[in-house]
């Protein structure tokens, strides 16, 4: 029985993670050097889009922000975190 629910925990985690690389495959960045933002989850119920900005801090933006980002620009630079 455990073994059932820890097989069917991995497969939902697996789920999880495909439908987050699906969202992030709709965004585009634009005017990242060297790293691009990395798009996770924060925890069960929050995804994030976060990057390494130039001066050692981190800068990040929820989902819902970098969907109005995307609607009305198409796409998502430094400036935007």
């Amino acid at each position: 029985m455990m073994r059932k629910a820890l097989d069917i925990a991995i497969q939902r985690m697996n789920e999880a993670e495909s439908a987050l690389q699906r969202f992030a495959s709709f965004i585009e960045f634009h005017g990242f050097c060297e790293f691009e933002p990395r798009v996770g989850f924060v925890n069960e119920e929050s995804i994030i889009i976060s990057f390494d900005n130039e001066d050692g801090s981190l800068g990040e933006l929820s989902a819902e922000e970098a969907i109005n980002i995307m609607e009305s620009r198409g796409f998502i630079t430094p400036d935007d975190f």
